[in-house]
């Protein structure tokens, strides 16, 4: 069971985390049946520190996804939807010198609209999960794959959280909100 919306954030939000779980739960979950395996999809979760170890409060033997695009694909599609909404003011390359020669910053200095290197940190993103959550926790699965072998991947996935490894959903393939899409009219 996934809620409907994409990015509950709730984890990185203060103001919905200090709600607590059982908000959580009944806000995204209260549908699904008490059978049914339940996740949600928020890739803001990678981003932010403190994310693993709020996760790990509520869910201490949760299995999490990784979903990795390629990090340059990644952060330039990231700063196309920034100069879209009107935040990037310079050029990508500017962008990127920026952050690299300003390094790893806290949680409280992230604007999640500029951070086109960061997020793309994969192997400090997944160390820092890996101090919260066993190895056999977290299952990483690349976009490429995801959209080149849909049903290989699912199948893949389904496995490994224990869930009916057959069933292929409806819309499997199917991609959203492709870069370069408009969204939001002008």
């Amino acid at each position: 069971y996934m809620p409907a919306e994409k990015e509950v954030e709730h984890f990185q939000n203060d103001d919905d985390f200090s709600k607590g779980r059982e908000w959580y739960y009944k806000r995204y979950f209260d549908k699904a049946g008490s059978q049914e395996v339940k996740g949600e999809a928020s890739t803001h979760y990678m981003m932010y520190e403190s994310v693993p170890e709020r996760i790990k409060s509520y869910y201490p033997d949760i299995k999490l996804i990784a979903c990795l695009r390629n990090p340059i694909d990644r952060g330039y599609s990231h700063y196309n939807m920034a100069v879209r909404r009107g935040v990037a003011k310079r050029s990508f390359n500017e962008c990127v010198d920026d952050a690299i020669d300003r390094g790893h910053i806290s949680d409280s200095q992230i604007d999640a609209n500029l951070e086109y290197v960061m997020f793309g940190e994969y192997g400090r993103i997944l160390n820092h999960y890996l101090n919260w959550f066993k190895p056999e926790q977290v299952k990483v699965v690349f976009a490429e794959d995801l959209r080149n072998k849909p049903e290989l991947v699912t199948r893949d996935l389904f496995r490994w959280l224990e869930v009916d490894a057959d069933f292929v959903p409806p819309n499997v393939g199917k991609q959203y909100h492709q870069s370069g899409d408009q969204r939001f009219p002008g």
